[in-house]
């Protein structure tokens, strides 16, 4: 991907996922893990849906079994157009079997459509969600509501059972110059 991705957002992910339990600093949950980065993003922080989708097939052809997007389109939890990332030939074989873990956004938005499913290359997603440190869903975070995947006319899952949330508001994060903030 891009040059820049050990600054920002993207370093404190990085180290809430792989941080050293050395008892300084902050812990991750998977010390012990690897981290491929790409940032799909360009010099204006925007990204298009094909950078999206061709940082998804670098990743799985660096054999990442994890792929973790921390991408969101405004106003919804799970946007249409990711249909058109999971579902696309290419990206549904060169990541069967891998776990997506998607940001659900930080507008407050609750889901607002059901969204027809492709169940045959239904992919292994998880949506996650942030609470305030007294453990309640973040008034910024967007949520699933009770929106639907579709199988046709049929609601065949709610979005909800794919969404999890952690802790996301007053984290403690590296600052990529060797502080925390």
């Amino acid at each position: 991907g891009y040059s820049n991705v050990l600054h920002g957002h993207g370093i404190g992910v990085a180290s809430l996922m792989v941080g050293a339990h050395d008892g300084s600093g902050l812990m991750g949950i998977a010390p012990r893990a690897t981290v491929v980065a790409y940032n799909p993003f360009d010099a204006t922080n925007s990204a298009g849906w094909d950078d999206v989708r061709t940082g998804i097939l670098a990743l799985a052809n660096r054999n990442a079994s994890v792929i973790n997007m921390s991408l969101g389109v405004s106003g919804y939890t799970l946007h249409p157009d990711w249909r058109d990332i999971f579902f696309n030939s290419s990206v549904a074989s060169a990541t069967q079997n891998r776990i997506f873990v998607m940001a659900a956004g930080n507008d407050g938005a609750v889901q607002p459509t059901n969204m027809t499913w492709n169940w045959a290359l239904d992919p292994n997603l998880i949506i996650v969600g942030a609470v305030d440190p007294t453990g309640n869903i973040s008034s910024l975070s967007n949520t699933p509501g009770n929106a639907c995947l579709m199988d046709l006319l049929i609601c065949r899952e709610r979005l909800k059972n794919r969404f999890m949330v952690a802790p996301g508001e007053f984290m403690l994060l590296p600052d990529g110059e060797g502080g925390f903030v």
